[in-house]
This record gives structure tokens, sequence and C-alpha cells, in this order.
């Protein structure tokens, strides 16, 4: 089993929200990930607020996220995904 994956997760595939201010930058890993066939559901967003309503609606289990963003920085962001999405596991860029 993918150690990304949950005990409770049956797909072969991990649902990743990649968080970035910079289009180019959210549409170049996009396109790299998806390439891989683990990342079959990739999801982003373009700012913290954006991330944190579509970690509610879509519950992605790994989150690439951009460390300086205005607004709301990666930091606050990953604060709020710690207390309201425990089992989201974080990756900061």
């Amino acid at each position: 089993m993918n150690p990304l994956l949950s005990s409770s997760t049956n797909a072969d595939s991990v649902r990743l929200l990649i968080v970035d201010d910079h289009a180019v930058v959210r549409e170049g890993l996009e396109a790299m990930l998806r390439r891989d066939p683990l990342f079959e559901n990739i999801t982003t967003a373009a700012s913290g607020r954006e991330a944190l309503q579509l970690c509610a609606a879509e519950g992605p289990q790994v989150v690439l996220l951009d460390v300086r963003m205005p607004e709301q920085d990666g930091f606050t962001v990953l604060e709020v995904l710690q207390r309201e999405h425990p089992q989201v596991r974080v990756v900061m860029l």
C-alpha cells in the first residue's frame, strides 16, 4: 500500500491539491505530476482561502502549499489545515 494513502482508501491514487498564487507554478507542477499515474486527481488553488474551501469540498490527501502568498501565507493556511483537516499531509514549497 502506498504510504501517502490512508488505510481507509481503496483506490491506488492520491488526491492532490496544489496551492500557489503564481499560475505558471501551479500549471507547471500539475502538468509534471499528471504524468505520474499515482496522481490521478489533482486540484489547484490560487490562494489560501481557495485552498481551505477546496480542502473542505474535495478532501485531498496531500497538499503542496506555497509559503509566500498574499493575504494568507502558507503558514497561516497550514495552521488551519492542521486544526481542521489533521489527516491531510502538507508539503511546503
